[in-house]
């Protein structure tokens, strides 16, 4: 009897263990740092470069999300803190703006977790999409080849640029729990995806057009 006694003992301990396990959000975990005294930077990156520029700051730099605190209309709310200094008193009014400041942020996070995440309006686009990347594809590869290797540096170039537009589609056309996004903003991304696309699909023209008359 004893024996089963230790054994289900030792068996609460296991389950108590297991339900205390920590979550990692890393959502959550960038916003808040850089709310604090970290370094000012979102994820996932593309959904605060498509939806939320205003408060995080995202730019387009060298094909990449970069995220700047100087474009950004909130800015950290905490103060540094100093080190050597101790506890730092804060008056009221200054307490009361940060509170306001997080609380802005906390809504709004809760609003978008509280969205519809079913892409209604992928179907819209579906079509023009597969058209004008197979049409950019066949650009590229025709330029390379008719170059001989010659115009691989415009090639590549153009290539990064159509591989970074294709990956910011296919994550706003992701679905389920932390993808939810307002159909209306999803539209939107989708139209200025294809506004890129298309101006894309006209450098590579001109691009395979030169190839064919210079090569």
């Amino acid at each position: 009897m004893k024996h089963i006694y230790l054994l289900l003992l030792l068996w609460c301990c296991a389950l108590l263990s297991t339900a205390q396990t920590a979550i990692y959000d890393k959502s959550k975990h960038y916003q808040w740092r850089s709310m604090e005294n970290g370094e000012w930077k979102f994820d996932p990156a593309f959904y605060y470069w498509t939806t939320h520029r205003k408060y995080s700051g995202a730019r387009i730099r060298k094909f990449k999300v970069k995220f700047k605190e100087s474009k950004s209309k909130y800015k950290k709310v905490t103060p540094v803190r100093l080190e050597a200094a101790g506890v730092q008193a804060l008056n009221v009014p200054q307490v009361e703006d940060e509170r306001k400041a997080i609380k802005e942020m906390t809504d709004e996070e809760v609003k978008r977790s509280a969205e519809r995440n079913l892409d209604a309006v992928y179907i819209l686009f579906e079509d023009d999409f597969h058209k004008l990347e197979e049409l950019i594809r066949e650009g590229l590869l025709y330029s390379l080849a008719r170059s001989k290797g010659k115009l691989s540096a415009q090639v590549t170039e153009y290539a990064e640029e159509f591989e970074m537009i294709t990956e910011g589609i296919a994550y706003i056309h992701k679905m389920g729990i932390g993808y939810e996004l307002e159909n209306a903003k999803r539209q939107q991304a989708y139209t200025e995806f294809k506004e890129q696309l298309l101006d894309l699909k006209r450098r590579v023209g001109k691009l395979a057009l030169y190839a064919d008359s210079l090569y």
